[in-house]
């Protein structure tokens, strides 16, 4: 071990010397057979031990020697230097880490695109995706420290290409609980930032699992806008659906929500009101997942925005969830979306439906069923109130201003809801006749 230390220290202060003399004096002392001399030196005491600062020292004067140096005999170096990051045998050893992964990355931005497609590149590269594979031993990435595992993860994006089954191996990485949030975080920008290396159905099956994964609920709203992002179109809906109908409502309502709303964002045909049916390859399971958050208090305290969200890229869910609520006597949940201001527009196109759909409660549920007819009348006369105030605005323009002092004003909408209200009497045992259809 004495040996080692005093060898290091030689080695390490010959590198540093060379850094600082003069550059024809750095030529001769890196000939052939002098250089292959202290890469096998390098590579010995590095293979006995963890010597972190002899590789700043060597990587300091390959920096200050690029011009001299030939690049093939860098690559092969990095062939060696692969290995020896999959030897090292404790996980704690933080410094030895990040010295290879800092190392790696200097070297990556300066090879030449020749020397990056070479067999030894190719053995490299073979290391760090056995590296990042869990059953590697005696270390894998989701061993490290996590501090470490984001600088571990900084080299993905550096790495020349991306064999095609690297992106299962990343996936299981962002699946293990071991893995750090913020270093699957960093996965998923990486990634989405490689998208020219990768083919688009195995980026879908990443994103997927890491969507769907235990432990990932903080990362759902990134994969989904990364989703997003591919800009599939309408075809989205389709391509999705089947992975979707397998996951669990229970287990994976949240992530199942945010998934659908994206499908239906990629689906919407614009911003009309006219009336857009569910989109049959989603409907099951989407309703289900729509209704789970709706009436679970702790998920509808977080989540019925993005509901509502997705009820007006697609206003014909409002319906099927609306349908759903009755069949399963929710008529509180009923209640509340009547109620939900960014749905008005919805519920006045729906609103001959939703008479029909109120209809069907059983007259167990009398009192209910009133309020919910009296809330329906007073959402619709809301939006048409607001309509004909937009369309007057429309008309009238600025000469709305120059109304004579001596014109009565017309009824504001606020007066006239106000004496609605004072109408309804929502608890009272008067039957409401609406349509030929008691309630």
């Amino acid at each position: 071990a004495d040996l080692d230390d005093v060898l290091t220290q030689f080695v390490q202060s010959e590198f540093d010397n060379l850094v600082l003399s003069d550059p024809s004096v750095r030529q001769v002392a890196q000939g052939p057979t002098l250089l292959k001399g202290r890469l096998q030196l390098l590579t010995s005491l590095l293979e006995r031990g963890d010597h972190p600062e002899l590789l700043e020292a060597f990587t300091t004067l390959y920096m200050s020697s690029v011009a001299s140096l030939s690049w093939s005999v860098v690559s092969k170096w990095m062939g060696r230097f692969g290995l020896y990051m999959l030897a090292i045998v404790d996980s704690t050893q933080q410094d030895t880490f990040k010295a290879i992964f800092r190392v790696s990355i200097g070297v990556l931005t300066r090879l030449p695109p020749a020397e990056l497609e070479s067999e030894h590149m190719a053995s490299w590269l073979t290391s760090v995706v056995a590296f990042f594979t869990s059953t590697t031993n005696p270390v894998w990435f989701g061993q490290l420290p996590w501090s470490t595992q984001l600088e571990a993860v900084a080299l993905l994006h550096h790495l020349p290409t991306y064999p095609p089954a690297f992106l299962r191996t990343l996936a299981a990485c962002c699946k293990a609980e071991i893995v750090s949030v913020d270093a699957k975080s960093f996965v998923l920008d990486i990634v989405s930032d490689q998208l020219h290396k990768l083919d688009r159905g195995a980026l879908l099956s990443f994103y997927m699992s890491t969507l769907f994964a235990q432990g990932n609920e903080l990362l759902c709203p990134q994969v989904c806008r990364l989703l997003s992002g591919l800009n599939f179109g309408s075809s989205l809906s389709s391509i999705l659906a089947p992975t979707l109908a397998k996951q669990s409502v229970e287990d994976n309502a949240v992530a199942l929500v945010m998934a659908f709303v994206v499908c239906l964002k990629s689906n919407a045909k614009g911003s009309g009101g006219e009336k857009q049916r569910t989109p049959d390859v989603l409907k099951t399971h989407l309703v289900a997942s729509f209704v789970k958050v709706l009436v679970t208090p702790q998920l509808e305290a977080a989540y019925s925005t993005l509901v509502y969200e997705g009820m007006r890229y697609c206003n014909g869910v409002f319906l099927d969830v609306a349908t759903q609520l009755v069949a399963e006597t929710n008529l509180a949940g009923l209640l509340q979306l009547l109620r939900e201001s960014s749905l008005r527009k919805v519920v006045a196109s729906y609103h001959a439906e939703l008479v029909d759909v109120i209809a069907g409660i059983p007259t167990t549920h009398a009192d209910d069923k009133r309020l919910l007819v009296n809330e329906l009348k007073l959402v619709v006369l809301q939006e048409f109130l607001d309509i004909k105030v937009e369309m007057r605005h429309l008309t009238l323009g600025q000469a709305e201003l120059d109304v004579p002092e001596n014109k009565q004003p017309s009824p504001q909408p606020e007066r006239a809801i106000s004496r609605l209200h004072d109408s309804i009497v929502p608890y009272s045992d008067e039957v409401v006749v609406d349509n030929g259809l008691p309630y």
